[in-house]
């Protein structure tokens, strides 16, 4: 039996969008895999506009381009919600999470947003 190959980098790089999708499906393995049909759902994104946030967002959006018949768990991608978050643990990141609404890495795609503020310790 072969070893089975890790899903994430062992160097500090920037990941592919295929190396994204092999972490999402070392991680999101179906539950029912011999279900025929499963219904189409959107998936979630929390997204506070940090470098982090945007980074995820850029790599779902090409990820769910790229691999357009990709299963994450049990169900077909259908949609993207956006949460936005406003963590107010900087300065500045009250002004990046305004900004997410404005950024078109998701203009291809149907999407929901959905603000929040986080509310803290």
């Amino acid at each position: 039996m072969s070893a089975i190959k890790p899903a994430f980098n062992s160097v500090v790089r920037p990941i592919t969008v295929s190396e994204f999708r092999e972490a999402i499906l070392a991680t999101c393995k179906p539950r029912f895999p011999n279900v025929r049909h499963a219904r189409r759902r959107p998936i979630g994104l929390a997204i506070s506009g940090g470098v982090d946030s945007m980074a995820l967002a850029y790599l779902f959006s090409h990820y769910i381009k790229t691999y357009k018949t990709q299963h994450i768990a049990d169900n077909p991608v259908h949609d993207i919600l956006t949460v936005t978050v406003d963590h107010r643990l900087r300065p500045e990141s009250t002004a990046e999470a305004a900004k997410v609404a404005t950024n078109d890495l998701m203009s291809t795609q149907a999407y929901s947003q959905i603000s929040r503020v986080w509310p803290g310790p």
